[in-house]
C-alpha cells in the first residue's frame, strides 16, 4: 500500500538514525520514517483502538450477563450476538461521528 500511494520519504534523516538506516533495505525505509519522531497521531491511535476495544470487551461481558439474568428465555444465539454488536456500533459511533 506504501508504494501504491507513491509515499516518498522526503525529510532530513535525524543523525541518530544513520547507522540504522545504513543496515535497513530500502523498501523498509518508508515503515521506519513513519515510525520516528515526532509521533503524529500515534498515541491517540493507540488510545482510540485500546479504549475501543476495552469498551467492546467490557459491554459485551455486561450485556451478555444482563441478557442472561433478564432473558433466560431468548435464543442462545441472540444472547451471545447482540451484546458484542450494540457496544461496537456504540464505540463506532464515539469514534466517528
Amino acid at each position: 500500500a506504501v508504494g501504491q500511494s507513491g509515499f516518498k520519504v522526503t525529510t532530513v534523516r535525524p543523525a541518530a538514525f544513520s547507522s540504522l538506516l545504513a543496515i535497513t533495505p530500502t523498501s523498509a525505509v518508508p515503515y521506519l520514517h513513519a515510525f520516528s519522531p515526532p509521533y503524529k497521531g500515534m498515541c491517540a491511535t493507540i488510545l482510540g483502538m485500546t479504549w475501543a476495544r476495552a469498551a467492546i470487551f467490557w459491554g459485551s461481558d455486561v450485556g451478555r450477563a444482563l441478557l442472561n439474568e433478564h432473558y433466560p428465555e431468548m435464543n442462545p444465539t441472540a444472547r451471545m450476538l447482540l451484546p458484542p454488536l450494540v457496544s461496537s456500533i456504540g464505540v463506532q459511533c464515539i469514534n466517528m461521528p
